[in-house]
């Protein structure tokens, strides 16, 4: 016979070791102890995202676009799998990247100047000095007919 249950919870049955008798443990409680209960955070999932399309990501985690959209808008909780996915996938991009020899690119942050030109305004063809090119077609239109 088996050891009776106090309360309705589900009970496993584990096996001691080193010994052949048979423990009714009470089940365990969810929590951050059991990684299905865990959760990433939506704002991690954007950093890691960033430049890649729904359509990507959903294919590099092989999920649906429409899971995907709904842990960006919060309609469903991030696994916590998934930042650390898009992680690791980032640094052995880089890694890579460094074994083939590419430097990453060096981004400078630095407050940004423009000179400005200004070109000055073509004069209006009315206004426009008559030059010997125009005097020359002119004549040769009165004396043609």
């Amino acid at each position: 016979m088996g050891p009776e249950r106090d309360s309705p919870a589900p009970a496993y049955v584990t096996l001691l070791a080193g010994s052949a008798a048979w423990s009714a443990s009470p089940a365990p409680k969810s929590g951050a102890s059991d990684p299905n209960f865990r959760y990433g955070h939506q704002d991690e999932l954007e950093f890691w995202m960033q430049g890649h399309s729904v359509k990507d990501i959903a294919k590099r985690l092989k999920r649906s676009e429409r899971t995907v959209h709904d842990w960006l808008h919060g309609k469903r909780k991030v696994p916590w799998w998934v930042p650390e996915i898009l992680r690791l996938q980032h640094y052995e991009y880089q890694d890579r990247l460094r074994q083939m020899g590419f430097e990453p690119l060096k981004t400078r942050l630095a407050i940004a100047t423009v000179v400005i030109l200004t070109f000055p305004t073509p004069a209006s063809p009315a206004n426009a000095p008559i030059t010997p090119l125009q005097k020359t077609i002119e004549s040769n239109q009165t004396s043609a007919r």
